[in-house]
Parts: structure tokens; C-alpha cells; sequence
């Protein structure tokens, strides 16, 4: 799609920062509020969905906010860089 008065190229790298940026402020509000509604909606989400194995509860309950941290940032560093190849 050309855009009148625009560089070449520089429409794509305005949407994929801009998709880089929309992201990063979705997860910093995860960061921000998610390990307490886990701990708050674990036992819900349980009896909501019965079939889910014992197990995965446990191990989802086990994670700590650092924990969730380093995986954000893992993902962080892969979307930051599909954003900047663009």
C-alpha cells in the first residue's frame, strides 16, 4: 500500500515499531498485575476447568514473579527483534 509523501519503507517500519510498542505496554501491565491475580484465580480457574492435570496446576502455581519476569523478557528479546527486521 503506498502512502502519498512517505519514504519507501517507511510505513512497515513505523507499524512494526509501533507493534513493538504495543506490546511492550501490554506486558509491562502483565508484569505489573498478573502474578497477583494468579494467586487470587488459581483455585477458579481449577474448578472451572477440572480436566487440566494436577500437575500443570501446581507447576503454574509454583512460579514466582521473577520467574515470570526472565520469561517476558525471553519473548521481549524475539518480538523486539522481529520487529526490527521488519
Amino acid at each position: 500500500m503506498a502512502v502519498v509523501g512517505a519514504a519507501e519503507g517507511a510505513v512497515e517500519g513505523a507499524v512494526t515499531l509501533g507493534l513493538l510498542a504495543a506490546w511492550a505496554l501490554h506486558d509491562l501491565e502483565e508484569l505489573a498485575t498478573l502474578p497477583g491475580w494468579w494467586r487470587r484465580n488459581l483455585p477458579a480457574l481449577r474448578e472451572r476447568y477440572p480436566a487440566v492435570p494436577e500437575t500443570v496446576w501446581r507447576r503454574a502455581g509454583s512460579v514466582d514473579g521473577r520467574e515470570f519476569a526472565v520469561a517476558v523478557g525471553a519473548m521481549a528479546a524475539v518480538v523486539a527483534s522481529a520487529s526490527v527486521a521488519g
